[in-house]
């Protein structure tokens, strides 16, 4: 977080105590006056990863105003565990940036397949399989982190989030390629 100025900081501790508290939120309904409507808190996009041989799944969330703006840029959160985290994370970042209390950001979850492979940097822990954590973190960094920079328009501030095993990739993340991210939750 060296290269985090106060302001950008203060960002970070918001975001990271949104992600704390996010855990158990839903994603709001949408009934106006008797009247359903749709609640969209994103869409998916399917990466192809040379470095892994597979698809990788990405649930993207662009905040209110992107699509009337065609120069705006927005902070980056990106989500482990996204097609399980994504929408209560997405509600909660919707409905704090709309309040103001944090600014609107764009928040892509990508979703695993092979949890255990991907999520723990070495292999053992009893557990075969294991392992995959460098060869995922590559794929993050050289084609899911350009993928998303040459489809939505970031601004260069980027967080880090996992809990569980993506909590242990966050770690390892922040500790072998911590110029990745601005902020590791």
């Amino acid at each position: 977080m060296n290269r985090m100025d106060g302001a950008q900081r203060a960002i970070a501790l918001k975001i990271l105590f949104t992600v704390t508290i996010v855990s158990g939120c839903s994603a709001p309904a949408g009934d106006e006056a008797g009247k359903a409507s749709a609640v969209v808190l994103g869409h998916r996009h399917v990466l192809r990863s040379e470095l892994l041989g597979e698809d990788r799944e990405l649930s993207v969330y662009l905040p209110n105003g992107y699509e009337s703006s065609e120069t705006q840029r927005y902070p980056l959160i990106v989500l482990l565990d996204g097609r399980m985290a994504f929408a209560p994370l997405a509600a909660m970042i919707h409905t704090l940036s709309e309040g103001g209390a944090i600014p609107r950001s764009i928040v892509v979850g990508i979703s695993n397949t092979d949890r255990w492979r991907d999520l723990t940097p070495i292999e053992g822990m009893g557990i075969p399989g294991t392992g995959g954590g460098e060869q995922f973190l590559a794929s993050l960094a050289d084609e899911i982190l350009p993928y998303i920079n040459s489809h939505w328009r970031t601004n260069g501030f980027r967080v880090f989030s996992g809990h569980s095993l993506g909590g242990l990739t966050t770690l390892n993340a922040l500790q072998e390629s911590p110029e990745l991210f601005d902020a590791y939750i």
